[in-house]
């Protein structure tokens, strides 16, 4: 069924299968769990030998530390439509863009690509080396690439829609409204997505934070993101996999909880079908996509709002 035996093992033949198998794996998180979930839907990707119609530029630094690196998937032709810049997770302390011998994570941005978008996959340093607030210092830095090298085709700036995963959220949502000592993006992205993210800090638990943040139980407590994230108004997305791990299903409620409280409705959000921790990005562009399309309406939807607003500030008042 795939659910281990290598990256040539047979994937799942439905949605069936591929419930079991991640329901096998189990929702721990560790290296066991991380390589089976690797090795599940593997066997499902295209290859660089695929990459026809899209044109891929890997290792472009935008920084001078080593993990200031990105990749970048461009649609060949015309000029992208906007950029879908992704930050990877890894509990703060590992994780990569790009992971050697997996198509993970360059299926998201071949996936932009190939809906229109630039796909940006995005480095950035890690802790405990690097702590709070050096990785959304870096997501700055990223979009400050992005912008600077990638514009629309009459030369103006393209929507930029930020998409975080596990600790990546972190720093994504980080860059996007602020934090102790860290200023809130300026100008903000044009969305922000955010999967099986850390929302809710004090709840989570200092210990666990330590190595990005260190000995700075304040700071935790000071820092009110969740409160941040529910007040802004940058168009939001949660989204988690149905076997998660429970700690991210409960930061996913409470952020939905925070931001009715705050907006009075529902944000956008995404249960992804049979997937896990890891699965729930492994699976974009993958015939058991479920958080794909979702992304693609709430960017589209996204961008829709942008262009209503710039016509609207075009109009001249009657």
């Amino acid at each position: 069924m795939g659910a281990g035996g290598g990256l040539n093992a047979a994937p799942p033949g439905d949605w069936e299968e591929l419930a079991a198998a991640v329901q096998a794996i189990g929702p721990a998180v560790g290296a066991e769990t991380i390589r089976r979930s690797a090795e599940l839907l593997a066997p499902l990707h295209e290859t660089a030998d695929d990459d026809s119609g899209i044109v891929v530029e890997l290792d472009q630094p935008y920084g001078e530390h080593p993990e200031q690196a990105l990749d970048l998937f461009l649609p060949a032709g015309p000029a992208p439509r906007g950029v879908v810049l992704f930050v990877h997770g890894g509990a703060f302390v590992g994780g990569a863009r790009r992971r050697t011998g997996t198509p993970y994570h360059s299926n998201i941005g071949r996936w932009a690509a190939r809906r229109g978008w630039a796909g940006v996959l995005a480095g950035h340093r890690l802790a405990p080396a690097a702590q709070w607030p050096s990785a959304a210092h870096d997501v700055a830095l990223a979009v400050e690439w992005c912008r600077s090298r990638l514009r629309a085709a009459d030369g103006g700036p393209l929507p930029l829609h930020l998409l975080g995963n596990s600790s990546g959220a972190v720093h994504a949502a980080a860059y996007a409204v602020g934090g102790p000592g860290h200023a809130a993006a300026e100008p903000a992205p044009a969305s922000l997505a955010l999967i099986s993210g850390i929302y809710d800090l004090p709840a989570f638990g200092e210990e666990r934070l330590r190595p990005y943040f260190g000995s700075r139980p304040e700071l935790i407590e000071e820092w009110r993101l969740l409160e941040l994230l529910a007040g802004s108004e940058i168009p939001l997305l949660f989204a988690a996999g149905e076997y998660d791990t429970p700690d991210s299903h409960e930061q996913f409620l409470a952020a939905l909880g925070a931001c009715t409280r705050t907006r009075g409705t529902l944000p956008a959000c995404a249960r992804a079908r049979a997937a896990n921790h890891f699965t729930i990005v492994h699976a974009i562009g993958t015939r058991f996509d479920d958080l794909g399309p979702a992304l693609e309406r709430f960017f589209s939807a996204a961008e829709a709002t942008r262009r209503a607003h710039a016509c609207s500030a075009r109009s001249p008042v009657s």
